[in-house]
């Protein structure tokens, strides 16, 4: 009975961290790409798989509202073996697409590369890396190597019945890689970024453990370690200082307990 009640307070204390794991930060999704706001997922567990359930709500982001009007989710818990963390919901005209909303990945299908933002004018999203594929916002391919190869952006299922809220399904972690990751974790993009002097590091951690954040220039020499500490499991931030930078791009990596886990791109700009 003892181990019973162990194993689902183990269960519990995991899948409350899965919550903070999937919390979705959510951008403007044009230049400079804004934090609006974040968005914790109800988490529904599949066979397969594990399944983020966000809910949206349009006074929240009232670029919604508008037609063609778009936002970037980042869900930094993503299998990145399944998945891009970067998500587009975007507003469309219902006599067009059968639907008010549609939601896709930030990835292109021909190669993986991202995407650039909707085009204000065309209404399609373009691969960044010239290979010259095109997307409609529902994420069928219009033009490219995409369209040659016949592959869609992968799509996420959106529930929206009027009103100021919609529900974005994303797939989020496969059943076997949550399984086989016995101290889950999450390092999120700093805020802001671009940067300046400061900056805010989010980042988090199943069970107690050492935790190290180190920074290294674009090319992967080491320059200086932010964080170093044995801590709690849950959500923690740092604000590091970075006025000692010059302007340029740097990566910060996660350790725990000595394991890297995640890596980040940090944008430097002048000093204020």
């Amino acid at each position: 009975m003892k181990d019973s009640k162990n194993s689902n307070s183990r269960d519990n204390s995991r899948r409350e961290f899965l919550k903070l794991l999937m919390t979705a930060s959510i951008f403007s999704s044009s230049y400079p790409h804004i934090l609006l706001g974040k968005e914790e997922p109800e988490i529904s567990e599949k066979k397969d798989e594990i399944l983020g359930y966000f809910h949206v709500e349009l006074d929240k982001y009232p670029e919604l509202y508008e037609i063609w009007g778009s936002v970037r989710l980042y869900v930094d818990g993503i299998d990145p073996r399944e998945h891009y963390p970067k998500i587009f919901i975007t507003r469309v005209p219902v006599e067009e697409y059968g639907k008010e909303f549609v939601s896709v990945t930030e990835a292109c299908s021909h190669e993986g590369n991202p995407l650039e933002d909707l085009n204000p004018e065309t209404h399609l999203f373009e691969c960044v890396k010239g290979h010259g594929s095109l997307f409609f916002p529902d994420g069928k391919p219009f033009f490219g190597e995409a369209l040659k190869i016949g592959k869609p952006l992968v799509s996420y299922k959106v529930n929206y019945f009027g009103g100021n809220v919609l529900n974005v399904e994303v797939n989020a972690l496969k059943t076997d890689y949550y399984q086989e990751v016995q101290n889950l974790s999450f390092l999120r993009q700093n805020i802001p970024n671009p940067c300046s002097d400061s900056a805010l590091i989010e980042f988090g951690i199943e069970k107690p453990s050492n935790v190290r954040i180190l920074l290294y220039d674009i090319k992967g020499k080491f320059l200086f370690e932010f964080y170093n500490q044995y801590i709690s499991a849950g959500n923690h931030h740092i604000t590091v200082d970075l006025s000692s930078l010059p302007q340029g791009a740097y990566l910060y990596k996660m350790f725990v307990n000595n394991n890297p886990t995640h890596t980040k791109k940090l944008m430097k700009a002048t000093n204020k």
